[in-house]
Parts: C-alpha cells; sequence; structure tokens
C-alpha cells in the first residue's frame, strides 16, 4: 500500500505508525512560520508527499506510477536534499524538483530502501 498527497497534510494519518507521522509533519513545517504559510505553500506549487509501505516486491506497485513520478522518485532516492529517519522502521528523503521549491518527500520503510530503489532502475533501465 501506499500513499499520495498533494495537500498539505493537515492529518496525522500520513505514513504507517504514529511517531512517523509526527517527525514527517514537523520536517513538512520546519520552513514556515505557522500552518498558514505552510498552507499558502502547499496550494501553491507541486510539492507532494508519497508514502510507502514495507512489501515483498516493489515492482507492481511502481508500475502504476507515472514516468515523471517515478523519475521523481529516483531523484529522492539517489540524490536526495535530505534523508533522515521518521522512526526506527521509516526514513524519508526530501528532493526538490522546482525553483519554486516544490519537492517530494519519500517515505519508505528503511529496510526496504535497497528493494525500493533496485525496482525503480529495474523500470527505468527495463534492458538492464
Amino acid at each position: 500500500m501506499m500513499r499520495i498527497l498533494t495537500e498539505y497534510p493537515i492529518s496525522s494519518h500520513i505514513c504507517f505508525d504514529e511517531l512517523a507521522n509526527k517527525a514527517l509533519l514537523k520536517h513538512i513545517n520546519e520552513p514556515f512560520t505557522n500552518e498558514k504559510e505552510a498552507l499558502s505553500f502547499w496550494q501553491n506549487t507541486s510539492t507532494l508527499v508519497v508514502a510507502i509501505e514495507p512489501l515483498d516486491n516493489y515492482l507492481p506497485l511502481l508500475h502504476c506510477f507515472n514516468k515523471r513520478l517515478i523519475s521523481l522518485i529516483h531523484e529522492a532516492l539517489e540524490y536526495p536534499e535530505y534523508e533522515e529517519p521518521l522512526s526506527d522502521e521509516y526514513r524519508f528523503n526530501l528532493t526538490v524538483f522546482n525553483d519554486d521549491g516544490s519537492g517530494l518527500y519519500l517515505v519508505y520503510p528503511t529496510i526496504f530502501k535497497e528493494q525500493l530503489f533496485n525496482a525503480v532502475n529495474a523500470i527505468n533501465n527495463p534492458n538492464l
């Protein structure tokens, strides 16, 4: 299962554990002086959160995404602006992909980073 949020996440149910939710909301709100400013930013940019739960095989899930989102996930995994733990089980990577500050918060299970990365590469390079 996964969640894709394209609006300011006011819910504490973004991720799959409560500690990760709280930590992610803290990171999302960190650059802003208040929630109104954060909400305005999210309304005026293409920022999104993609939260992915542990899976045995990420290929079927990733095949549901368009090429642009796959590219953003690849960039977040390989070239993040920063990468932080959210809890013992989850991490997030942030990649900024537009001059207006739009970015992707990629939330994924810590122990499945390599598997997720390999699945993204398999989609990007099907002939390898």
